[in-house]
């Protein structure tokens, strides 16, 4: 299997356009992407995507494979994927040892599994029916966790809690025979969290199985208990730094990713980034005795090693110095030994432990209640006594965090989405709003940008005239139309590319080609024209709408008359013919058959043909 080698970026929406107008700078051997993020998603994406990869390799990395959930594998998902990744031509690929969902709720973040037997033996199940689905081998990615909910009662924490992940790791790749993701990151927020040695860590992994690293750069957050976080929002510090390049010396050429999904700075600058990791690399390769073909600069050099030390050669003199790690708890550096069977008669039951951090997660009024008093708030939700040992087990104030990140994000996703609807809502109404939604329903997609549909959905009962939320206001009665005409528009956004094809002739008996992205949206207020002045509401009047996408791939919006309106109807909707369609028109608004009106009919389909909404119209 031939894979890149060298330094690679995270593709992502906000530098997608300047990616595609600059020439790929040597220094970046290939790009990764989220399926998750272009699955089902038309517009530009396909054609910028496709004109990626012919640039530089891509290699695909998921989020939603919830390989972990002791409620199973999603079938329909597996077989979207596989799809995507087929149509996409990649021979391998990764996602995360975690779960992110169960019975259907998708969390939308990486939550930690049990380091138990029973949990290992499930786990290591699924990724090889993973792998038999989607057709192609699989790598885990070993990932960030706050609190280490499930772990064997007396691992502690440190240098045990260490040990006990290696071992949980060695049982599931080996088990399944996967390949390891390793997130070099990571390791570093979790010994600088937990307080064990992130070199010997890495040292004692099964390193045999590394098909390619991540790197990234996390940040602390004070109102978190000074956690450093896994954000993806930070350039990769020196830790990560000197790590990546002792496990590449040690490895020899392989794939290195860096990871940047929020603080993104301007494209140039992360490509600058980009160049300084593949100096870095290009060093580890010459320590190894691999070196590359292409120039180092000279005010990067090698150090000099002992010859009785086992350790790579470091970075010095020109290079950034690197500190090293606080000093912390040293890994044992025995060969790690499978899980004991033991565990076994200490292990909560998976599902009850996911069910019970679930509800930490979602319940409103779990914060508080958590609190005072976590084993009673997980009693009272019926959670086991072997899964309320294990969570009392941890920090409380720890899982919480998870709690904090995922609302968090899912506030923000509806929000970005729904912009103009949360503003007019209200902001502290708004996230009410969003974190009922999570407890009594939540997600149901593992696509990101579906979650705004379903919570509109749900929303639309709550925003109904007359229903009043204890402490907040009545939302308007045009809101429910807002929202509608957003999330319109995304869909129009995300519609598939008009399929290449030669214009038709006009005919009155023949049905019109629209473009794949046109919609005719119907509404009670008119939330088109509504300003941004938080004062103001737009009128209550009928509306009609063409959304539609023109050949730049903007979303342009056409504000119908009654004519419009019906004829669009009966072509767009309905399929009707021309002549169907414009004889229904004539009777729906009381108009006879005569030239002037034939006129305005030609006068409007010739004008739906120039915008681009419409072919064949001449």
């Amino acid at each position: 299997m031939n894979r890149p080698t060298g330094i690679g970026l995270g593709l992502r929406w906000g530098f997608l356009d300047e990616a595609l107008a600059a020439p790929v700078d040597p220094a970046l051997a290939f790009f990764e992407i989220s399926p998750e993020n272009y699955m089902r998603r038309g517009g530009y994406f396909p054609a910028a995507l496709a004109s990626i990869a012919e640039r530089r390799p891509l290699l695909t990395h998921g989020l939603m494979l919830n390989v972990g959930a002791a409620s199973g594998l999603d079938e329909l998902y597996l077989a979207e994927l596989r799809a995507f990744l087929d149509a996409l031509g990649v021979a391998e690929h990764t996602d995360h040892l975690c779960w992110t969902g169960r019975d259907g709720v998708c969390l939308h973040d990486l939550l930690p599994l049990p380091f138990t037997r029973s949990a290992a033996r499930q786990v290591a199940d699924q990724i090889r029916r993973a792998q038999d689905a989607l057709g192609r081998p699989l790598a885990l990615e070993n990932i960030s966790y706050y609190a280490p909910a499930g772990a064997a009662p007396g691992a502690g924490h440190g240098a045990a809690l260490a040990a006990r992940e290696l071992e949980f790791l060695h049982e599931v790749l080996g088990r399944a025979d996967a390949g390891l993701l390793l997130d070099v990151n990571n390791v570093v927020v979790n010994a600088t969290n937990h307080g064990f040695d992130a070199e010997a860590f890495i040292a004692d992994l099964p390193l045999d199985r590394v098909v390619r690293l991540h790197v990234a750069g996390g940040e602390v957050r004070p109102h978190l208990g000074g956690l450093l976080i896994d954000t993806h929002g930070a350039p990769v510090p020196a830790a990560v730094r000197a790590l990546m390049g002792r496990v590449v010396t040690r490895l020899g050429p392989l794939p290195v990713l860096y990871e940047r999904d929020h603080n993104i700075p301007e494209y140039a600058a992360l490509v600058a980034e980009v160049r300084e990791l593949a100096a870095l690399y290009d060093v580890a390769l010459i320590a190894r005795g691999t070196g590359p073909n292409r120039h180092v600069p000279e005010d990067i050099r090698l150090t000099t090693s002992s010859k009785d030390s086992d350790d790579p050669p470091g970075i010095a003199d020109g290079a950034p110095a690197e500190p090293r790690l606080p000093p912390r708890a040293h890994v044992a550096a025995e060969p790690s030994r499978p899980l004991d069977d033991a565990d076994d008669l200490l292990d909560p039951e998976l599902d009850e432990l996911q069910r019970g951090l679930s509800h930490l997660i979602v319940d409103l009024d779990a914060d508080t209640r958590v609190r005072a008093d976590l084993a009673g708030f997980l009693r009272a939700r019926s959670i086991g006594p072997r899964a309320v040992a294990a969570l009392v087990g941890a920090d409380p104030e720890r899982l919480l965090v998870y709690r904090q990140l995922i609302r968090r994000q899912i506030r923000g996703v509806l929000a970005d989405l729904l912009n103009r609807t949360a503003a007019a809502r209200g902001q502290d109404a708004f996230e009410h709003d969003a974190d009922a939604w999570l407890a009594e329903l939540g997600p149901r997609s593992r696509l990101l940008r579906d979650l705004p549909g379903e919570f509109a959905a749900w929303a639309r009962s709550r925003w109904s005239e007359g229903h009043v939320q204890r402490d907040m206001p009545q939302a308007p009665a045009w809101l429910q139309d807002l929202a509608r005409h957003e999330l319109l528009a995304h869909e129009v956004g995300a519609a598939p590319l008009r399929p290449s094809a030669e214009e038709r002739p006009f005919a009155l008996d023949a049905r019109l080609e629209f473009d794949p992205s046109a919609r005719l949206g119907r509404f009670e207020h008119a939330v088109h024209a509504l300003s941004d002045d938080p004062d103001t509401a737009p009128r209550h009047e009928p509306t009609a709408l063409l959304l539609y996408r023109d050949r730049d791939h903007v979303v342009r919006t056409l504000h119908l008359s009654p004519l419009a309106e019906s004829l669009l109807d009966a072509l767009l909707v309905r399929e009707t013919t021309v002549e169907q369609a414009v004889r229904e028109a004539a009777v729906a608004t009381g108009s006879a058959l005569d030239g002037e009106f034939l006129g305005r009919v030609s006068a409007l389909l010739a004008d739906l043909g120039e915008r681009g909404a419409v072919r064949g119209a001449r």
